[in-house]
């Protein structure tokens, strides 16, 4: 009798012929064991929680902010069809619309939520007030009884030494009756002397002067002016924000990269300022002979990680400012920005940024940044972690329509198009996840996790729990399990049966199909189940059953001459724990 352990994950890369035995050919819906044993059980189903609207799911974010009283504060974030909303779990509350659809990018700087989907100006949500607006406008909201009744929006623009700078954001639109209001006032970039403010009139959209702050450290002005008192209309945009998809937070700056205008260009902010500058960013194509667009954007190594389709660069700020850019010896490119995240080490597992590349497969930044930067050469590299399952991640690469990842529970989330690949740091191993029933699909398009739990965002605007119910939408989805093909030796052997060991639960059903020397008339097919666990519950009870589940096995007889053979284990129904399989066997001699 031969035995095998559980198990390095998929390995689909070479002929089903050539794939050692402890790895599988396909392992479809099955997750390695959370809890710290080896085996395989089928993933728990996610279970829908709300529809936001009818359009796919952009964007969600668990955003943390103090409020006016200094308390911590959480809400669940999302942007979905064009909106943004808040309290996305229970009872969805618009905070915004007209937004342009597409994937969001998400950051938190100075208790504000910057929300960026690479098509309008970032938006910047406050949560102690409740508003939206686009950076570089002020955020309104109506005070005390006034003048301004009707509907109104705010501009500012900065007064530099080269003029007044006018960036095209607007404030968060107010409809007021007698009304006073009150303008919270972002801070411009470094070398602003003086910020002007404009104001519509009541229904209109021509912005006209409303006052001159004269000054870079004033942040709040109360506006009760009537619509007469309104000066000069403002000039034509001369030093528009840009509209990066990616964003992220580095030593106090806000750092936004890939604009469809500027694609080699990273916009940095000053210091806790809200501002990008165009005219002061940095050109990643002048720090080598790249020129390619940049694609994404990680924090990492004490640095701004910055990929363009050609190559990683890291940027870093000394405490005056000055800016240092490395280009890696890592020779690879990023594919997809939406594809970066940051695992940790575990184990042999070394850690790092995980991204997929633009040789299309997932790789890990790793390794040390040698200091001081100046006289060294770093030490970073990138190993390419999806080599086991080029042979249908490689092909599902080469074009799709969506990706997105995240690092939840051990696991790196790919996905590709509805689908997830998923790579568990703790065995270096890939299974996926193919979520589909009779009349059900799973398509999720972004992931994000809420108080530890992981949720999607649905392609049709529903946000689903993951790991939450053994069947999807009411109805059973198939797990499978396909071993690779079993070559005993050069002699005819005579296969007498295979032995699986599992934990069950509660009413399982199994198939198994062997096929023999790769011959489909030769294959045969036997269903297993298994009602109230192993037991008949005319025998045990489910509930005294269900505090003693223990390893039991099954059976399943061959007895045929075989060169090579090959199993598929289904699990059709419950969820069942795989421990390991093994198989009895004997050489037939010469003689024989």
């Amino acid at each position: 009798m031969k035995e095998f352990s559980i198990f390095k994950g998929i390995k689909d890369d070479a002929d089903i012929k050539d794939i050692p035995l402890d790895y599988f050919f396909k392992i479809t819906n099955y997750n390695f064991t959370d809890l710290g044993i080896t085996g395989l059980e089928p993933i728990l189903m996610p279970s829908r929680v709300n529809q936001l609207s009818t359009g796919s799911v952009d964007g969600m974010y668990e955003y943390r902010y103090l409020d006016s009283n200094n308390k911590l504060q959480t809400e669940q974030i999302g942007v979905c069809n064009g909106n943004i909303y808040k309290n996305i779990l229970n009872t969805p509350i618009l905070l915004k619309s007209g937004l342009t659809t597409g994937k969001c990018s998400f950051a938190v700087l100075n208790d504000k939520l910057y929300i960026s989907n690479g098509k309008d100006y970032i938006y910047i949500y406050d949560g102690s007030k409740g508003l939206v607006s686009q950076m570089g406008a002020p955020i309104v909201e109506e005070s005390t009884l006034g003048v301004i009744s009707g509907s109104y929006y705010w501009a500012m623009t900065y007064i530099t030494a080269g003029g007044e700078e006018i960036v095209g954001s607007v404030s968060n639109t107010l409809n007021l009756t007698n009304k006073r209001v009150i303008l919270n006032l972002p801070l411009g970039y470094d070398g602003t002397t003086q910020r002007k403010i404009y104001r519509t009139e009541a229904g209109g959209t021509t912005l006209k002067l409303l006052t001159t702050i004269a000054d870079n450290t004033t942040l709040t002005y109360i506006d009760n002016n009537a619509d007469i008192t309104l000066g000069a209309q403002i000039g034509n945009i001369n030093n528009e924000l840009p509209k990066p998809y990616f964003i992220g937070v580095y030593a106090e700056r806000l750092i936004g990269v890939k604009c469809d205008l500027l694609p080699t260009q990273i916009f940095i902010t000053d210091t806790e300022k809200d501002i990008f500058d165009v005219s002061n960013s940095l050109d990643i194509a002048n720090y080598a002979d790249d020129n390619s667009i940049v694609e994404g954007l990680g924090i990492d190594f004490d640095s701004i990680v910055v990929g363009t389709k050609r190559h990683i660069y890291l940027i870093q700020y000394d405490t005056s400012g000055n800016v240092s850019v490395i280009t890696t010896r890592v020779n690879i490119g990023v594919k997809d920005g939406y594809s970066i995240k940051r695992v940790p080490a575990y184990g042999n597992f070394q850690g790092g940024m995980m991204f997929v590349s633009s040789n299309n497969d997932v790789r890990i930044l790793s390794g040390l940044r040698a200091i001081p930067v100046s006289t060294s050469v770093d030490n970073i590299y990138s190993d390419n972690f999806s080599q086991n399952v080029n042979g249908s991640l490689g092909n599902a690469l080469i074009s799709p329509q969506n990706i997105y990842a995240e690092y939840y529970n051990y696991r790196y989330y790919l996905i590709v198009d509805g689908n997830k690949y998923v790579y568990d740091i703790r065995n270096n191993s890939w299974t996926y996840h193919d979520i589909q029933t009779t009349n059900y699909k799973s398509y999720p398009m972004v992931l994000s996790i809420f108080s530890e739990i992981l949720y999607n965002g649905q392609n049709d605007g529903w946000i689903e729990q993951e790991y939450s119910e053994i069947t999807y939408r009411g109805e059973d989805v198939v797990s499978i399990l396909e071993s690779p093909n079993i070559s005993f030796n050069d002699k005819i052997t005579f296969f007498q049966y295979f032995r699986f060991w599992f934990i069950p639960s509660e009413n399982n059903e199994l198939e198994l199909e062997v096929i023999i020397d790769n011959d489909k008339y030769l294959s045969e097919k036997k269903t297993f189940n298994f009602i109230g666990g192993a037991y008949s519950e005319t025998d045990y009870s489910s509930a005294e059953y269900a505090i003693a589940l223990e390893m039991d096995f099954k059976h399943y007889n061959v007895h045929k001459n075989i060169e090579y053979i090959r199993f598929i284990l289904k699990n059709t129904k419950g969820n069942i724990l795989f421990k390991r399989w093994g198989m009895t066997f004997q050489v037939i001699s010469g003689k024989e």
